[in-house]
């Protein structure tokens, strides 16, 4: 460790890995790592040794889930890809460190240093006034953006060079815009009511579709490519012919502004979002009115649909985002985790991710099948207009107020691994302390059952729950031999995490004990229900 110390080797790649592979064969290096970076917490003389090693334990796989990192100095380390769910990061110092691609969910980073830490943004691009929207072309080749400068319309980027190679100009500020199928065409709407189709590589003007009074908020190709569906001030929907810009239906229903529109992944059907608290449902064929559902979250400022055609998503004024069934109607989980209105949501292609954007200026990105905030990216200074995934599901792009159009890299890797046979869903999870085990409540067979956390295989240990005492909270001791479980009957009970054998049965809450914390020494229990709190030896 020697070397370690005196060295920073974080850039140099060849070393880290040979290092990294070392660690999965040699138990006494590993830990040898593990005691560098516990002693940076009081030796400043170990701050090289403790970037080095954390880097290469990342590299080498090595999970850190729940870990105390309280008070650590690894500055300049490379954390890009590691996994620190709930990990205590409270006063560490990350100075320029990176956490690209990280697993941070329920970390915390309370008065740690974080200057120049990199959590994955891209460079992005300034431009002279506020971004209203943006757009990936399907094939990736090019992002299509509204600024409201004078004199711009629509500025086109290139993917690969970030260069700007199409600027459509416009005689009035716009809004909206949306990409064909076929990356061929870009259409517009504007604060007159005017939608315009343009030609992508000549910039040449094609269509000129006139009926919205106001500003046209939102616009969405079919995927078969021959209808344009618009929405607008005037709490009206519109579908266009997009070869001969004739208005074919006039979607009539909302009884407030609507902000957003989008097809169904078969085109069979639109759906449109308002300010008066609806989603709507609508025949894209026929113009039919479908299925009307009320959110009781307050304006709907985004929707996206997941590609397989299943989930609706929604973004709302109090900035909650919920999930609904495609096909029962029924609501399904609500994402919480902004502070301020969620002004814009979108599916990742892959289906797999949710990205959604707030006017307290934070792009959210969330895990679409459990709902869990995966990283939260923190940079514009504006109100975010727009939030979109490119076409590989790698990068998102968002649109602010602030001038700046930001990208920002996704993990695509997916590192939660999905624990299987979870029949009725999982209530309550917890990691071990060591990171290296999960437990998971599912309240509906009354089990705990194990898995790994690294690669989701069923553990060997489940316990079974006495029938009155459904599992509401959970929590490991600090040495990871016992479990303490707060249950609906208002009991907390403990469990023997080496053989599942209950253990004692600790009596006095009148409710359901909805929170329980063991102490750092193991020798305390605390939990709480709706109105106390209690100590337990």
């Amino acid at each position: 460790m020697t070397c370690l110390s005196r060295i920073n080797i974080v850039e140099e790649s060849s070393i880290v890995q040979f290092l990294a592979e070392r660690v999965g064969q040699d138990l006494s290096f590993r830990q040898q790592l593990h005691d560098a970076i516990e002693q940076s917490k009081t030796d400043s003389s170990a701050v090289i040794a403790a970037s080095n090693a954390i880097t290469i334990l990342v590299k080498a796989g090595v999970t850190l889930h729940g870990a105390d990192l309280r008070g650590i100095k690894v500055p300049n380390a490379d954390l890009s890809n590691g996994q620190f769910d709930s990990a205590q990061f409270q006063g560490a110092d990350l100075t320029n460190a990176s956490l690209s691609r990280s697993w941070l969910r329920q970390a915390d980073l309370s008065h740690a240093q974080l200057e120049s830490v990199r959590f994955g943004e891209l460079p992005y691009l300034k431009l002279k006034t506020s971004v209203q929207d943006c757009a990936y072309s399907p094939d990736g080749k090019m992002l299509g953006v509204v600024s409201w400068a004078d004199g711009l319309g629509i500025q086109v980027y290139d993917t690969s060079t970030w260069q700007r190679i199409h600027l459509a100009t416009a005689t009035e500020r716009v809004a909206s815009l949306a990409f064909s199928p076929d990356s061929q065409r870009i259409v517009s709407g504007g604060e007159s009511g005017v939608v315009r189709l343009w030609d992508c590589t000549s910039g040449e003007e094609l269509l000129v579709m006139k009926g919205h009074k106001g500003f046209v908020r939102s616009l969405a190709y079919s995927p078969c490519d021959n209808r344009i569906a618009s929405a607008g001030d005037d709490k009206t929907a519109r579908l266009w012919d997009s070869e001969t810009g004739i208005c074919v239906s006039v979607l009539e229903g909302h009884t407030d502004q609507v902000y957003s529109v989008i097809f169904s992944p078969d085109g069979r059907q639109l759906l449109s979002g308002s300010r008066d608290g609806t989603i709507r449902f609508w025949n894209s064929g026929t113009g039919e009115a479908g299925v009307i559902l009320s959110p009781l979250f307050g304006m709907i400022f985004g929707l996206a649909c997941s590609p397989n055609g299943r989930w609706v998503v929604s973004s709302h004024d109090d900035g909650k985002v919920r999930l609904w069934d495609m096909v029962s109607g029924s609501p399904g989980p609500v994402l919480q985790g902004h502070t301020a209105r969620a002004t814009s949501v979108a599916f990742s292609p892959n289906g797999q991710l949710i990205a959604s954007a707030s006017s307290n200026r934070k792009v959210m990105l969330w895990d679409a099948s459990t709902g869990d905030i995966l990283s939260v990216f923190d940079g514009h200074l504006d109100y975010i207009w727009k939030v979109t995934f490119s076409p590989d599901s790698q990068t998102i792009a968002s649109g602010s107020g602030d001038k700046t159009l930001r990208l920002w890299e996704v993990n695509s890797s997916r590192s939660s691994i999905a624990i299987q046979d979870q029949i009725g869903g999982a209530h309550q999870v917890a990691y071990s302390r060591d990171g290296l085990s999960i437990l998971s409540v599912n309240r509906h067979r009354r089990t705990i059952q194990q898995g790994d956390a690294t690669t989701g295989a069923r553990g060997s240990l489940s316990f079974e729950i006495p029938n009155p005492a459904r599992i509401h909270s959970l929590a490991f001791s600090s040495d990871g031999t016992w479990l303490a479980t707060g249950c609906e009957d208002g009991s907390v009970r403990l469990w023997d995490c080496r053989t599942g054998a209950a253990g004692l049965v600790l009596e006095g809450h009148l409710s359901i004990v909805r929170s329980v914390a063991y102490s750092t020494c193991g020798r305390w229990i605390a939990s709480s229900d709706d109105g106390v709190v209690r100590l337990w030896d």
